[in-house]
């Protein structure tokens, strides 16, 4: 068992984060000393590490806490995982195209020739685009 500065420190979060996650069930809540300080167990430190990880990668906290509450043992819940997992993969299809055209415009400004600055202009090459 581990107190909630060291979970946090452990994991990369504010203590104020854990006893949010705590609060809307993202992590199971801890057990609590006599003294009434939070403890942790190396499990919370898993579902933390994930729960980081999955934020990494674009997932809300409502659709983690979905993912950990869902069993792959139930086929029906099985099946929503993969619609959350299909649907986030196309959000991110989506994104790398959108950053693959700014990407393209980009390269096609930084190609221009870049004519003499005019009076009161701020740069030429954003008055030419």
């Amino acid at each position: 068992m581990m107190a909630i500065g060291e979970v946090a420190r452990s994991v990369g979060v504010r203590a104020s984060t854990l006893r949010y996650y705590e609060s809307q069930g993202i992590i199971r809540p801890a057990v609590r000393g006599l003294n009434g300080y939070r403890f942790y167990s190396n499990e919370a430190v898993n579902f933390l590490t994930f729960v980081k990880r999955a934020q990494s990668l674009g997932l809300t906290l409502k659709e983690i806490k979905a993912l950990l509450e869902l069993s792959c043992e139930d086929r029906e819940r099985c099946g929503h995982l993969k619609r959350l997992a299909r649907q986030h993969v196309q959000q991110i299809d989506r994104t790398i195209m959108e950053l693959q055209q700014l990407k393209s415009e980009l390269r096609a400004l930084l190609r221009r020739k870049v004519p003499r600055p005019r009076k009161n202009s701020v740069c030429p090459l954003i008055d030419a685009a």
